[in-house]
């Protein structure tokens, strides 16, 4: 929930960017979507996507689906999704919500929040057609945010695993991944005492987990 005064949201709003780097070495901004300040909403634009070709933009807005053409410069609805569905992060355990394309690039896969009792949803959209469909709700799948103790729902497919957790052998957040699908790339936090962020990745074929860069070291990480 927002503490801001109320008086300063006029002139607070969440936005869209896409950063371009400019022949002249200046990088230019360019807004694509701006959705205004409101008291007591944080998360009601986020996770923005390119897709394969790079040419659109995908992002949520409160429980749509939009797309950003740069071809068109013009932002359409793919999807409209329930009102008791958006992306933003769970009150209980802070585990992310984010949208990630399939491998053929053409459907998103979204992780998103649902007003209780169901505390997730995952849902397929072929965005050219604007067709979608609930594969699966319910709570988290482990003890806590992060943790994948407990088996997938049978309703997931390896298509919709592999875009938004990575792989069954090792699942994970908001995965990216390599033009060759052989590594995908991912953020992990150790809380406590010498806490650490930093960003690791996957190799598929040789199984194993190995270190990128770490990006943030603290005494205490809450």
């Amino acid at each position: 929930m927002s503490s801001n005064d109320p008086a300063l949201l006029p002139r607070q709003s969440s936005e869209i960017v896409i950063f371009h780097p400019g022949r002249t070495g200046k990088r230019a901004t360019q807004v694509v979507y701006s959705v205004p300040g409101e008291a007591g909403v944080v998360y009601r634009l986020s996770s923005p996507i390119w897709s394969h070709d790079g040419r659109a933009l995908f992002f949520v807005v409160g429980s749509r689906v939009l797309a950003y053409s740069l071809d068109t410069a013009e932002t359409e609805t793919v999807a409209e999704l329930p009102s008791r569905v958006f992306a933003g992060f769970s009150e209980v355990d802070n585990a992310g919500t984010y949208l990630s394309l399939s491998r053929d690039g053409e459907h998103i896969f979204a992780l998103l929040t649902e007003v209780a009792p169901i505390a997730y949803s995952i849902w397929r959209i072929r965005w050219a057609t604007g067709a979608v469909a609930k594969l699966w709700g319910g709570p988290w799948f482990g003890s806590h945010s992060g943790r994948f103790d407990q088996p997938f729902p049978p309703e997931l497919d390896d298509a919709a695993i592999e875009a938004l957790f990575g792989s069954r052998e090792f699942p994970v957040l908001a995965p990216r991944f390599s033009a060759d699908r052989r590594y995908y790339f991912f953020v992990k936090r150790r809380p406590g005492f010498f806490g650490r962020l930093w960003v690791a990745g996957y190799d598929r074929e040789a199984r194993r987990e190995f270190t990128v860069r770490t990006l943030d070291r603290g005494l205490l990480w809450k």
